[in-house]
């Protein structure tokens, strides 16, 4: 969902808020109706809201108000809350309501170190299933983000599309379930590190992945594993210090405010 703050650049839908639908104009979260249950439809906007920081972290949720600015019921409101909470977007506090999820030190740490133990044993079961239309998709994607610097929301949607392309090569499905589960946390992570890294801090993590990728082309799958992993404890280590020393608040929200 395009955010209509200022300095914001336009973003499509993230891929996970349904191919092919028309999210609602800049001005209104208003719900336009089509094939997808209404109840799926309000969700990809809420969460789209969330994913662009058009509700930030910490913000509490007024279920009455969302009715309003979405024009559907208040049950409606309440399912997605639901959905929003299993996905860790939103977390329900006894007496006080409903808040837009933050992310903890902690929770970016145990995030990365299930994706550093996770994902490179699931490389190990590539060598079989690559082809020139899966590396020629993941660097596709990889040149789009370069492209996109400058652009953050795009670029921490091409970086995503990457991932994803690269989770399509893991041989496991209950991997790739898993790792789907945790995508909008994931995503979350990476808008922080978008809008509080450097353009070279950007430039180094291209190279990185393009390391990654010129190691599964290669089929050199051990080499792929040390430059993914580098890639993993290289964010991790950022995000943790951006949160740590309060960053988050003085580079993102200006950015988007």
């Amino acid at each position: 969902m395009a955010s209509n703050l200022p300095g914001m650049t336009e973003v499509a839908a993230m891929p996970h808020a349904g191919a092919g639908v028309d999210m609602p104009q800049p001005s209104s979260l208003k719900v336009v109706q089509d094939t997808l249950s209404l109840r799926d439809r309000t969700t990809a906007v809420l969460r789209d809201a969330i994913l662009t920081m058009r509700f930030k972290p910490g913000q509490r949720i007024v279920e009455r108000q969302l009715c309003v600015e979405t024009g559907v019921s208040r049950t409606c409101i309440r399912e997605s809350m639901r959905q929003l909470e299993a996905e860790g977007l939103v977390r329900r506090e006894h007496n006080k309501g409903i808040f837009v999820s933050s992310i903890t030190p902690m929770e970016a740490a145990e995030i990365y170190e299930v994706r550093k133990i996770l994902e490179p044993r699931m490389m190990e079961k590539m060598s079989g299933y690559i082809d020139p239309h899966f590396v020629q998709a993941m660097k596709t994607a990889l040149r789009r983000a370069e492209s996109r610097i400058m652009e953050p929301m795009n670029y921490v949607e091409a970086i995503g599309d990457l991932i994803k392309v690269l989770w399509s090569g893991y041989n496991n499905d209950t991997a790739k379930s898993l790792l789907t589960s945790i995508f909008d946390r994931i995503s979350y992570i990476r808008i922080i590190l978008s809008f509080s890294t450097s353009v070279e801090q950007k430039v180094e993590t291209i190279r990185i992945l393009e390391n990654v990728i010129d190691a599964i082309d290669r089929r050199d799958i051990s080499a792929a594993q040390e430059q993914y992993i580098h890639y993993l404890a290289r964010a991790q280590d950022t995000v943790i210090q951006i949160i740590e020393t309060n960053t988050v608040a003085d580079t993102i929200w200006p950015a988007v405010g």
